[in-house]
């Protein structure tokens, strides 16, 4: 397991793995990919599970 993975941290929105790949590109990310598109797209109550 690399570093990275190590640090692989549940989302805040979701708690679903963040990611290792989206941690590579934004190291301080706290959301998954799919909840930070929700964020960029406010929609009513929805969330990424």
């Amino acid at each position: 397991m690399t570093q990275l993975e190590e640090r692989v941290a549940p989302c805040e929105r979701c708690g679903r793995p963040v990611g290792a790949e989206r941690l590579a590109a934004l190291p301080r990310a706290t959301t998954c990919i799919a909840c930070a598109s929700l964020r960029k797209r406010p929609s009513r109550g929805q969330t990424c599970s």
